[in-house]
């Protein structure tokens, strides 16, 4: 019981960890480039993803997983979506 808790315990950690990794990311880029599209934004997350998955598996530093690059994915999509949200309400 106790290491089924330590498991789900991290579990919740990485996953968090993962959804909020590329949320500052990409409203730094939207900011640097405000005429970049939610598509082009999604292509250079995905290959920073992509980056970071090869490098964890050259250095034996982690795993190559594809959960890890979805959920970083939904959450640069996230913050994108309230990113634009508030600017357009506050730039009104």
């Amino acid at each position: 019981l106790k290491e089924w808790k330590y498991k789900h315990r991290y579990t919740n950690k990485n996953v968090l960890a993962n959804f909020f990794m590329f949320m500052p990311i990409t409203i730094l880029i939207k900011i640097k480039i405000p005429r970049l599209t939610l598509k082009k934004i999604l292509l250079y997350i995905i290959c920073f993803n992509l980056v970071i998955e090869i490098l964890q598996f050259l250095t034996l530093q982690g795993s190559f997983d594809v959960d890890d690059i979805l959920l970083r994915l939904f959450g640069a999509w996230i913050s994108y979506a309230v990113y634009s949200s508030f600017r357009r309400k506050t730039f009104k």
